[in-house]
C-alpha cells in the first residue's frame, strides 16, 4: 500500500544501535532518549521489563506528567471545528484555561481533546519476547508511529476526545463536559457524525487507540491496567442499562491520570440503607443512579423511580435522589479510557472464515474509513484469538496489540478479555470492533479488552464512540 512503511512488521528490526541508556531518576531523561519496555509472553506475569533510558527505575516509581518526554506533552486543549487550538487547559484542572480564566467546556468553544505528540517507535519479537521503544525524535531503526500519518502526509500532533462521545443537536459527534455519552448508534452513524465536525475529524481510529496504549505500556510497564490505573466505572453488580457517568467527572484532575470507582448494588426491599448510599433500579435498569439523602430501612416493594436528575422518592423510611454516576478513570486526560461503556474503533475490520481464521485488517487514512470490506485495509494477521477468554499472547506486529491465544486471568498475562464471534460461527464474516468493557464487566476491562461480536449493522446501549482528529 502507498502509505506503508518499510521495515513495518514482526521481526523485522534488529537491536543493533538501540539507544540502551543508563538508566538513572525520572529527571534525568533527556528528550532524545529512547525508552521503553519488554515481555516474555511465556512468562504468566504482567509486569514487563523497562529497557534503555528507564531501565535503571525502582519498580515502584511513580510516572507523573513532568517525567517522561513524550508522556508529558500529553495535554488538554479546545479545539475549534478547523482543527485550530482555542486554548490549553490547566494541567491541574481542566475547568481552567492554561494561565487562568475560567475554561468553557460545554461545545461552546470548541472540542475538548487530548494532544498527543508524533514520536518515533520500534517493535521487534524475538523468541517469545516483545519489544517496544519510543522517543521523541528518531533513533537508529525507528519509524513514526503510524497513527501520526494523516490525510497523506505526518503531522505533529494526533488529538483523542478526551471525554466520551456525545452526539449534539446538529448531529455532530462531540467531546464536550457534562453529557451523558451516546449509545445506541450503529459504528457508521458513529462514523458519519464525526466526520460531519469538519475536514480531518472522524471517529477514535485504531492506530491512535494503538498509540496511547503504547504509551501506557512505556509508563507504567504492566498489562494489567485495573492494578496500575484503577478499575474505573466497571463495578455494576448487573449492566444497568446505558451510561451511568455524565462526561466531565475527572475534570478536577485534569492532564493527570487518575481514578474514581463506586461500587453501585441493585436495590432490596426491607433493606437498611445509610446515608449516600447508592443503587441501581431492581426489576429494569433505566440508566439512572439513586442515592441515599435520608436513611431509614426500604419498603417491601419496589418505588417507581424518578428520571429527572434531582427528583427523589419515598422508599419506606429511605427517600432516594436521582443522581449519576461519579467515577471515572482517565489516563493522562483520557476519561475513561476504559471502562463506563465499550467504543467502537474504526480503522479496522474483522474477517471470520473457517478456510482463513479470524483476520484482522486496519487502515490509516479515515477517508478510507468503512465497514464490511478490505478496500483501502491492509491484513494485519490471520491469526486472532478464535476463542472467548483472558488474553494469553499477542500477535506479533507493529501494528498494534492483538491476542493470538487466550488461557490466562484477570492478574496473568495480558489480563484483559477477548470477545470474538469465532466460536459461534467460524464462517460469520465481517465484524465490527469494539474496545474497553463496561459498567459491569469488572476485571474484564481493560485499554487491551477486544470485542467483535458485533455485525455493521448493530446497535447497543452498551456500545459507543470517542472522537479523534
Amino acid at each position: 500500500m502507498s502509505w506503508s512503511q518499510s521495515g513495518w512488521g514482526a521481526n523485522s528490526w534488529g537491536q543493533t544501535g538501540w539507544e540502551s541508556g543508563s538508566g538513572g531518576s525520572w529527571d534525568s531523561i533527556g528528550s532524545s532518549a529512547a525508552y521503553g519496555v519488554s515481555w516474555n509472553e511465556g512468562n504468566s506475569s504482567p509486569v514487563l521489563t523497562r529497557l534503555g533510558s528507564t531501565a535503571g527505575f525502582a519498580a515502584s516509581a511513580s510516572p507523573g506528567n513532568n517525567n517522561l518526554p513524550v508522556h508529558r506533552l500529553m495535554r488538554r486543549c479546545v479545539m475549534r471545528d478547523d482543527g485550530g487550538i482555542v486554548y490549553y487547559l490547566d494541567q491541574n484542572n481542566s475547568l481552567v484555561k492554561q494561565g487562568g480564566g475560567a475554561s468553557v467546556l460545554d461545545g461552546t468553544d470548541g472540542q475538548v481533546m487530548v494532544e498527543i505528540p508524533l514520536f518515533w517507535y520500534k517493535y521487534s519479537y524475538s523468541g517469545t519476547t516483545h519489544s517496544w521503544w519510543i522517543s521523541l525524535n528518531k533513533f537508529s531503526g525507528a519509524e513514526r508511529h503510524p497513527a501520526f500519518y494523516k490525510d497523506g502526509s505526518w503531522v505533529a500532533n494526533r488529538y483523542i476526545g478526551a471525554y466520551e462521545a456525545w452526539t449534539d443537536g446538529s448531529t455532530k459527534l462531540a467531546s464536550v463536559s457534562g453529557q451523558l455519552s451516546t449509545v445506541s448508534q450503529t459504528i457508521g452513524t458513529f462514523r458519519t457524525r464525526a466526520e460531519a465536525r469538519g475536514t480531518g475529524w472522524h471517529q477514535m481510529d485504531w492506530y491512535l487507540y494503538n498509540a496511547v496504549i503504547l504509551l501506557y505500556l512505556t509508563e507504567y510497564a504492566d498489562l494489567n491496567a485495573q492494578a496500575t490505573l484503577g478499575a474505573g466505572v466497571t463495578d455494576y453488580a448487573v449492566w444497568p442499562g446505558g451510561p451511568q457517568a455524565l462526561t466531565g467527572n475527572s475534570n478536577s484532575i485534569g492532564n493527570a491520570t487518575g481514578n474514581l470507582t463506586l461500587a453501585v448494588d441493585k436495590w432490596n426491599a426491607s433493606t437498611a440503607y445509610t446515608l449516600n448510599n447508592e443503587c441501581i433500579p431492581d426489576a429494569s435498569q433505566n440508566g439512572y443512579t439513586y442515592r441515599v439523602t435520608v436513611a431509614g430501612t426500604s419498603g417491601g416493594g419496589e418505588p417507581t423511580w424518578p428520571t429527572t436528575l434531582g427528583n427523589t422518592v419515598v422508599d419506606g423510611a429511605v427517600t432516594w435522589e436521582c443522581v449519576r454516576h461519579a467515577g471515572y478513570n482517565s489516563y493522562r486526560g483520557v476519561e475513561n479510557w476504559f471502562g463506563h461503556i465499550w467504543k467502537f474503533i474504526d480503522g479496522v475490520n474483522i474477517h471470520n472464515s473457517s478456510a482463513n481464521g479470524s483476520r484482522l485488517y486496519t487502515a490509516q487514512d479515515y477517508t478510507a474509513f468503512a465497514s464490511d470490506t478490505d478496500t483501502g485495509y491492509l491484513l494485519i494477521t490471520s491469526d486472532l484469538a478464535q476463542l472467548d477468554g483472558f488474553e494469553k499472547t499477542m500477535v506479533p506486529t507493529a501494528h498494534g496489540f492483538a491476542p493470538k491465544t487466550v488461557g490466562g486471568s484477570s492478574s496473568t498475562y495480558v489480563s484483559d478479555y477477548h470477545y470474538t464471534y469465532y466460536d459461534n460461527n467460524p464462517d460469520s464474516g465481517w465484524r465490527v470492533l469494539f474496545v474497553g468493557g463496561g459498567e459491569n464487566f469488572g476485571s474484564n476491562a481493560g485499554p487491551f479488552y477486544l470485542d467483535s461480536n458485533l455485525e455493521s449493522s448493530n446497535a447497543t446501549t452498551y456500545v459507543g464512540s470517542r472522537l479523534a482528529y
